[in-house]
């Protein structure tokens, strides 16, 4: 009772009989009210947080799916691909752009692979939830084929000065594109390779070459693929924080996330 009804009440009782029971009458009346609101309003709150925990249980098999089909393949991938950077060495550039066709079996010592997204339900969720999150997954992807457009620029540049020292070495034409990537790499070929030769007479020239007059496309692609880690480390970020969001919101456990991985891979067989 509120200190306005307790004074109501006091002076109800200086009143005549028939008085105070006209105004007690109404005071309970206000205080029946008042209790009726405040169980309304408690059985409404309870309503919504069980029809927000039924959503929850209803979304859970969708959001396990985003994990299993978006999120962990993301992190994986975006994983091998940083690690393959780092497992890189020499003044070139880290892999060979030259006829790149990047795909989620194009990775490892051959270069970043693409990230496989298919779960469509899954991506507009993202996109809906995390504009950033899913712009960063298709630059991630535009990243990869700049870089492979790149690679063939800088091959129909070189490739005519490759033909000219190869007739001068009296080589047969067909190794071009294998010549570009070394020089792409710097990096030479076996002691036993039948190209190892030539490359020894001319990597000098074909590299100076390459700096003099392929030099805007050469620098192109060594800061796209600066610029390509520092995305890659980034979204690999995202993915790792918006899985322990959902995890910890929905109450996933990993068993639930290694089921689901499992159900994909008996899913592709």
């Amino acid at each position: 009772m509120g200190i306005g009804s307790m004074y109501v009440f006091l002076i109800s009782l200086q009143m005549n009989p028939r008085s105070r029971a006209t105004v007690i009458a109404t005071l309970l009346g206000a205080i029946g009210t008042f209790l009726l609101a405040v169980v309304t309003v408690y059985n409404i709150t309870q309503t919504n947080r069980t029809l927000r925990l039924r959503e929850k249980e209803a979304e859970k098999p969708l959001i396990i799916d985003e994990i299993s089909n978006i999120l962990e393949p993301s992190i994986t991938q975006l994983e091998q691909n940083l690690d393959a950077f780092e497992n890189t060495e020499g003044e070139g550039c880290a892999f060979n752009w030259i006829h790149a066709t990047p795909s989620p079996q194009y990775g490892g010592a051959n270069g970043p692979g693409s990230i496989e997204l298919t779960d469509p339900i899954g991506l507009a969720r993202i996109q809906q939830d995390n504009q950033k999150l899913y712009k960063d997954l298709e630059r991630h992807e535009l990243f990869l084929r700049e870089l492979s457009e790149d690679g063939d620029q800088f091959y129909e540049q070189i490739r005519p000065k490759i033909q000219e020292l190869l007739k001068e070495a009296d080589i047969e034409t067909g190794d071009e594109s294998n010549i570009a990537i070394a020089v792409l790499k710097r990096e030479g070929f076996a002691p036993d390779h039948r190209l190892e030769p030539f490359w020894k007479e001319y990597s000098e020239e074909l590299i100076q070459f390459a700096e003099n007059q392929v030099s805007p496309c050469l620098t192109d692609i060594k800061q796209k693929e600066c610029a390509y880690q520092e995305h890659s480390r980034n979204l690999l970020r995202e993915c790792r924080s918006r899985k322990a969001h959902l995890k910890q919101k929905y109450k996933i456990s990993d068993n639930e996330v290694e089921d689901g991985e499992s159900d994909i891979l008996r899913a592709s067989m």
